[in-house]
């Protein structure tokens, strides 16, 4: 599930190339295979779906995977996760995987500082951005530029590539919260 469903049918399009590159024996029968869902013979069903009030409600599901959640409106976040959340009752090993760009702070910020200070189930996790292949100090510098250089290019770094929780631009002081973030 993500934001919305463009979002959602790319994130099913990287499943299905991984899938293709299983190996034989561990791919299941496919009896569905389209642009919002693949089900296998196992009765087994991936599908992409962009968020809604009504979320999966009714549904059953092993793992539900939400990309970029900050994305998603606070109003409907609610309303939505509330659905959604019920879904995973049923299997007791089911999860949530909730993955974003972080967006000031709001729902997914919240989530982040529970796990990050051990209040809920979830487990917080990042992936640094010199840590892709081919990422270095140039790469930084040049990117910085790109985005507009100076404060503005390095505000819009810090959120897009490092994960930083930032308060609302063109203030004077920038609000950044990143201490739990290291």
């Amino acid at each position: 599930v993500a934001n919305k469903e463009g979002t959602a049918k790319k994130t099913l399009r990287k499943v299905k190339e991984m899938y293709l590159h299983l190996p034989f024996w561990m791919k299941q029968g496919v009896t569905e295979w389209n642009k919002k869902q693949i089900s296998f013979e196992n009765n087994t069903n991936i599908y992409a779906e962009s968020t809604s009030s009504s979320g999966n409600r009714g549904d059953t599901a092993s793992i539900v995977y939400l990309d970029e959640a900050a994305i998603i409106e606070r109003s409907l976040w609610e309303d939505f996760y509330t659905a959604v959340y019920p879904s995973i009752s049923a299997v007791k090993s089911a999860q949530i995987i909730i993955t974003s760009t972080p967006k000031g702070f709001n729902h997914f910020y919240q989530f982040w500082t529970l796990a990050s200070n051990k209040q809920s189930d979830y487990v917080p996790f990042r992936v640094k951005w010199n840590e892709v292949p081919g990422r270095d100090e140039n790469y930084k510098k040049k990117t910085i530029a790109a985005l507009g250089g100076g404060a503005k290019g390095l505000r819009k770094w810090r959120q897009e590539y490092e994960c930083y929780f930032a308060g609302s631009g063109g203030t004077i002081i920038g609000i950044y919260r990143d201490d739990d973030m290291l």
